[in-house]
């Protein structure tokens, strides 16, 4: 039986985890969160409630835990840039992990960085956007933006998913 862990999810575990288990009923789904009452937990086989850890160290929390419950297949939503910065260390130790190599990861969790890189290389359409820091870079940014647009939102340069993510509708 394989096992499989999903750390500190969105509700979006809730999908994958029942795709995971229409297709194939030889895996052992593995729930962790800080939250006791994560949308995903009824779905799990085996649920732990994690400690609140940040950086280096949730990698170092993220390879025990795979090594004390046995776990085969690591999908890391939290943590992903520790993670992928330490990916060699759960290779070595049998584990697979699904994340992409730590230069890919560390463009990607920085919005600015990403657009640059996506619209270097042609890949997607950015939308329009500024970077601001502070209250008056963001009035001006804000009404710039809803002159040419009908709705304008906002979000954190370095978030997790999309917890800062607002749309604008005053």
């Amino acid at each position: 039986m394989t096992r499989i862990w999903l750390n500190h999810w969105f509700s979006t575990a809730y999908n994958i985890i029942n795709l995971i288990k229409e297709n194939e009923d030889s895996f052992t789904i593995i729930g962790t969160n800080e939250n006791e009452y994560a949308a995903y937990r009824p779905l799990c086989d085996e649920w732990y409630q994690e400690p609140v850890i940040h950086g280096d160290d949730y990698a170092d929390f993220c390879l025990d835990f795979c090594k004390k419950h046995r776990i085969d297949l690591f999908m890391p939503r939290r943590g992903m840039l520790a993670v992928s910065r330490r990916k060699a260390d759960f290779l070595a130790e049998g584990i697979k992990v699904m994340i992409d190599d730590y230069d890919i990861i560390s463009v990607l969790n920085h919005k600015d960085q990403a657009y640059s890189h996506l619209a270097a290389k042609g890949i997607s359409t950015i939308p329009e956007y500024r970077i601001v820091t502070t209250v008056q870079g963001f009035l001006e940014a804000y009404n710039d933006l809803k002159n040419n647009y009908k709705s304008v939102c906002m979000k954190f340069v370095h978030d997790e998913g999309g917890k800062s993510y607002r749309l604008i509708d005053n």
